[in-house]
């Protein structure tokens, strides 16, 4: 498929679902890489392969490959929100850990709420 043919419908509802299943799946063995390598390797990883994704979406034009790079994408979202989550609260008292938490949900949300 070249860059002046259309994606249909059926490919863009694909590439939404991808991203979910990625993200599905990631949680499901997200934890597993960061217990194997750790919080700031894990969070490396995570961050290079999705910045990859992103640029390979724009150098190979291909709903198929694109399919497999979005679930990559939500596979290393997850990812990196276990990483954060999990590396605040092993580094926060208990007692500071609701607190700390609540700062971070309202950053978290109030950026996605203003990146739309």
């Amino acid at each position: 498929m070249g860059c002046r043919d259309p994606i249909s419908a059926v490919h863009i509802g694909l590439f939404m679902s991808a991203y979910y299943a990625g993200f599905a799946v990631a949680c499901l063995f997200g934890t597993a890489v960061i217990e194997r390598v750790g919080h700031i390797r894990a969070f490396a990883a995570f961050s290079s392969l999705a910045s990859a994704a992103a640029i390979i979406h724009a150098v190979h034009v291909d709903p198929y490959s694109w399919i497999v790079l979005r679930a990559l994408t939500g596979a290393c979202f997850a990812g990196l929100y276990m990483v954060i989550e999990s590396w605040l609260n092993d580094k926060v008292s208990h007692a500071q850990r609701g607190s700390l938490m609540a700062v971070y949900m309202i950053e978290n949300l109030g950026a996605v709420a203003a990146a739309q």
